[in-house]
């Protein structure tokens, strides 16, 4: 690059590290800026300072290791990796390596064919499981291991983690039924699709936000519900409760009783349910999901509750009956919003008189019912001003 006398120079290479980290950051690939090498001397290992690593749709994961062990920035802000059919012995010694010098976010995506030739995967050593190393100083884990097992950290204490994902990974058979991840500062944790797991204790006294989609063993979820439910004696201090239920043909209202009752500080409340899945049995007055049988006729103080929103309520009887036990239960109530599935038929009559109910239970609040008529949206909407009288 020429300067403005006439002269030759590399103005460029002259800029401070901190600017062409910059530049380099915004390749947003490893690869790509470890190729800036051969631009000039000053390039050549500027690279391996980076504080942030990026390896997208690698398929070589030697090379991702080999980039960790010339990786020679004191700490790791942020290392990012998506892979498709890597060797799990692979993975394996990234993660470890990883593990020493990551002090920020580890984002992890790696894919493996779900059908696989037995003595390929056996001579890969897919199915076996590997050890995830404990990450002391990440700040944020997602990660998502479709069809490999791993084995989760025995004793792993996570100091500084704050957000942690996990999603489509199948835990070894000795950590099926009890596993555990101990962080005094995780404030946020989703678990996607862990369909196998049967249990996972989470000791985190900051947690806020807890994410739960689709996990649990399917074929064990129905049956151990009831046990599930009454060893959750208490949640963390949860400020907004959003849950999607997936229903099935079941009643929802014992289950969501029970997890307010162990969460009474909740300010927001957020149920969306689906009723419909493929294979749904019908569901008899003797299932456990009724338990615990007299949920109607006891009391939850919600003394914090002040927004509620229950999406696609498809009109039955104990779904109404729910919506009136939620009003009785949280005195301060300011908004609740009540929305029947599109193709769900209710009465004139029933919506009145969940406006009125409400009226009687909760000073100002305001009640809106959203229903479907005629391809449009009808809704009613009641607002509470005063105290009702004690006659």
């Amino acid at each position: 690059m020429a300067d403005g006398g006439g002269g030759g120079g590399d103005l460029l290479s002259a800029l401070p590290d901190d600017v062409l980290h910059l530049i380099l950051l915004r390749l947003r690939s490893a690869a790509a800026a470890a190729r800036t090498s051969v631009l000039a001397r000053r390039w050549r290992s500027l690279w391996t300072t980076l504080p942030e690593l990026r390896f997208p749709a690698v398929t070589d994961l030697a090379r991702v290791t080999a980039a960790l062990l010339s990786h020679d920035a004191p700490l790791l802000h942020r290392l990012e990796l998506c892979s498709h059919d890597p060797a799990p012995h692979e993975v394996a010694a990234v993660l470890h390596l990883a593990a020493r010098s990551l002090a920020g976010k580890l984002l992890l995506d790696i894919v493996m064919r779900k059908k696989r030739n037995p003595v390929a995967a056996a001579a890969a050593g897919i199915g076996a499981a590997f050890h995830i190393p404990c990450f002391r100083k990440a700040t944020e884990i997602s990660i998502r291991f479709a069809y490999l097992t791993i084995r989760l950290p025995p004793f792993g204490v996570f100091v500084k983690l704050s957000v942690l994902r996990l999603t489509r990974f199948r835990l070894d058979d000795s950590q099926l039924v009890k596993s555990a991840i101990r962080s005094k500062t995780l404030l946020t944790v989703g678990l996607f699709e862990l369909e196998e797991l049967q249990q996972l204790t989470i000791s985190a006294p900051m947690l806020r936000t807890l994410h739960l989609v689709h996990c649990l063993d399917k074929r064990a979820s129905m049956v151990d519900c009831e046990f599930l439910m009454e060893d959750m004696n208490t949640l963390p201090a949860i400020e907004i409760l959003s849950l999607r239920l997936i229903t099935a043909g079941h009643a929802f209202g014992p289950s969501v009783f029970q997890l307010l009752r162990t969460s009474t500080g909740v300010r927001e409340l957020h149920l969306d349910l689906d009723h419909h899945l493929k294979g749904e049995v019908s569901c008899s007055s003797g299932c456990i999901c009724y338990k615990p049988s007299d949920w109607e006729s006891m009391d939850i103080c919600l003394n914090f509750l002040q927004k509620v929103e229950i999406n696609n309520l498809s009109g039955a009887e104990y779904e109404i009956c729910f919506v009136k036990r939620l009003l009785t239960w949280a005195p301060v109530l300011k908004m609740i919003t009540v929305m029947f599935g599109p193709s769900v038929t209710v009465s004139e009559e029933v919506c009145q008189e969940l406006l009125s109910f409400s009226r009687r239970c909760s000073p100002g609040i305001c009640m809106e019912i959203y229903l479907h008529g005629n391809r449009a949206k009808v809704m009613y909407r009641a607002v509470n001003l005063k105290r009702p009288r004690d006659d």
